[in-house]
């Protein structure tokens, strides 16, 4: 008697799409102390006097203007279609 799931075949697990249920939780209480006062005193002191480190300033900046656009140019042929490739690397990786 063949064990396991048939091709496309789902068998128990969370739905596709389904938040795991401590994220609504974790996230609830992480905007509670985000919005709270002592914190907002706190991140408006760090801004003013100039000692918030930049990716946080810039991610604050997005959050309330918007992330800027990004342009890439390029120069010479192209050949259509043309494909687009992503590279990521961390620190760890082998090159």
């Amino acid at each position: 008697m063949p064990r396991g799931s048939k091709p496309g075949e789902r068998r128990g697990g969370r739905t596709k799409g389904t938040q795991n249920k401590a994220t609504p939780e974790i996230r609830e209480y992480a905007r509670q102390l985000l919005n709270g006062p002592a914190y907002c005193a706190k991140l408006e002191e760090l801004l003013v006097s100039g000692r918030l480190p930049a990716p946080i300033w810039a991610l604050l900046y997005q959050y309330g203007y918007g992330k800027p656009v990004e342009y890439i140019e390029h120069s010479g042929q192209i050949e259509l279609p043309v494909r687009v490739v992503h590279e990521y690397y961390t620190e760890n990786a082998k090159l």
